[in-house]
């Protein structure tokens, strides 16, 4: 019966022939093999030598089962060494070595395959950028080119036409303000000259004098002349000056001087049998308001 289980728990060598490689499934892995321990081996032992062993009383069965010591302790140190190294687990190694290269291989190939298609994929985009780049460039420098010549042709005509009218809208203004300043302007100089006169008359006989010499430097000898002044200009008359005399004298030897009391200062009428001759101040000016109307076109203040 020792000799029977020896045989039975010694571990055996057996030819094992390598599955090919589409029968392996890569993804589900290898399972390690793993020989049993000491202890499985012997339960494992238990009922097969009780099996083999029916009851034939307890003496002869435990004289049968028990073994020699000497036996039973190379056993037992045969059994610690362990079992030792089958083919199967040898071939389980190498297989499993095996497939962790492949799968290494395989993952640099592909790698590297990658990278080569992402280098190759990099220097298509690259070419067509950089050709598309010059020739969208070029396209677009002559675009540009005739972009800005337009632009710039619209803007000057723009800018032209805005110039015109804005110097026609000035002219026209210009006009305008010049011509409604103008009468202003106008009739302000002419009544300043107006009161300088008036001024003149009642501080100084001159201006009188020189009054009736221009009304009268005209006209031929006539038989009488009467002279028409304002009241207040009677006092620059009180004493004639040889030069309005000797103009007087030569006009006539009947001469009349007539002062009209109601009269602004400045009225100066000089009447003969042919004609009448109103010299007065407001007289001469209301003659060069009308001169410069006709001369300008304008309608003045009256």
């Amino acid at each position: 019966m020792r000799n029977i289980l020896k045989g039975f728990l010694e571990p055996r060598a057996e030819n094992y022939v390598l599955p090919g490689v589409s029968e392996t499934d890569f993804e589900e892995g290898i399972q390690t093999f793993v020989p049993p321990s000491l202890d499985e081996e012997e339960e494992a032992a238990a009922p097969a030598e009780e099996e083999l062993n029916p009851d034939t009383g307890d003496e002869g069965t435990q004289a049968e089962a028990e073994p020699e010591p000497e036996v039973q302790q190379a056993e037992r140190e045969e059994r610690a060494k362990g079992p030792a190294e089958t083919p199967v687990h040898y071939a389980q190694l190498q297989a499993e070595l095996i497939l962790n290269q492949a799968r290494e291989e395989a993952q640099q190939l592909l790698e590297q395959a990658r990278r080569q298609a992402e280098t190759e994929q990099e220097e298509i985009r690259a070419g067509a950028r950089d050709e598309g780049y010059r020739d969208g460039y070029a396209q677009g420098i002559a675009k540009a080119m005739d972009d800005a010549v337009r632009d710039r042709e619209a803007t000057a005509a723009r800018l032209e036409k805005d110039v015109r009218k804005f110097l026609e809208k000035a002219s026209l203004a210009r006009e305008e303000v010049i011509l409604q300043t103008q009468d202003e302007l106008l009739e302000l100089c002419l009544s300043i000259a107006e009161k300088i006169v008036r001024v003149s008359l009642k501080s100084s006989s001159e201006v009188i004098v020189r009054m009736i010499q221009t009304a009268t430097e005209r006209m031929k000898r006539q038989e009488w002349v009467h002279i028409y002044i304002s009241g207040c200009d009677t006092r620059q008359l009180a004493q004639i000056s040889p030069a309005l005399t000797s103009t007087l004298g030569a006009l006539s030897q009947h001469i009349k001087v007539v002062p009209m009391g109601d009269d602004e200062g400045g009225t100066c009428i000089v009447e003969t049998p042919e004609e009448i001759v109103d010299a007065s101040v407001s007289t001469q000016m209301s003659n060069i308001r009308d001169v410069l109307r006709d001369q300008m076109g304008s309608q003045w203040i009256q």
